[in-house]
């Protein structure tokens, strides 16, 4: 069957008499460019427009930063500003900040409407609102010592002989304390970012604040 079928093609193009011209196979993109014909390049996406100029102490908007979603902000301090960042609207805000006093560790605690900066020695502490000018903190605030963030938005604990003592950020009497032991310590007070303080001792880490005390590891804090 074979046999036949190849003697009817033979046929078939001997009739014809003559054979058709070969078909050239479409150019590659390598061949259009040795032929001179340009490959097109691949699609750029645009740039993004420039970020708006930061100003000494301002707002400024950056367009790439913008994420509507996120729920945090971020707060960067140095020793001449504080930038407060805020992904969910595209925007930076920095503040400057005075020379301190000291040039030792300090406390930098951040509430809903301020920031405030005291140094761990005897000198004054600043309060420093978004772009604005920086104000005196207030006296019941600014003294020596480690101070953390309250269990509410009004609140500060601030150190004061050998405890910790909750302050109201508008002055006025102490509405609680916490008594620190006086040996025993194995490590410095840190807070857990939630309103709490975290006091170690030989025993354990302890979680402290108004109501019951707990003890939450039997060794070092690492995170």
């Amino acid at each position: 069957m074979a046999g036949a079928l190849a003697a009817v093609l033979a046929v078939v193009l001997l009739q014809r008499g003559v054979t058709d011209p070969p078909v050239a196979a479409p150019p590659s993109p390598s061949d259009e460019a040795i032929l001179g014909t340009p490959v097109p390049e691949p699609a750029v996406p645009p740039a993004l427009p420039p970020a708006s100029p930061l100003p000494r102490s301002g707002t400024a908007t950056i367009p790439g930063f913008l994420d509507p979603v996120a729920r945090w902000e971020l707060f960067a301090r140095t020793d001449t500003e504080i930038d407060r960042i805020r992904p969910r609207l595209g925007r930076v805000t920095r503040t400057a900040v005075p020379g301190l006093l000291s040039t030792g560790p300090v406390s930098f605690v951040v509430t809903p409407d301020r920031a405030l900066i005291r140094p761990l020695d005897v000198v004054p502490g600043v309060d420093l609102r978004d772009g604005g000018r920086p104000r005196a903190m207030a006296t019941t605030l600014s003294r020596a010592g480690q101070m953390f963030p309250g269990p509410d938005p009004e609140h500060l604990w601030v150190e004061s002989d050998m405890g910790f003592v909750l302050r109201s950020l508008a002055g006025g009497p102490d509405t609680d304390r916490i008594e620190l032991p006086v040996a025993g310590l194995t490590a410095p007070v840190t807070d857990d970012g939630a309103g709490r303080l975290l006091v170690p001792d030989p025993t354990g880490v302890y979680s402290v604040a108004p109501g019951p005390v707990r003890r939450i590891s039997t060794g070092a804090l690492l995170a």
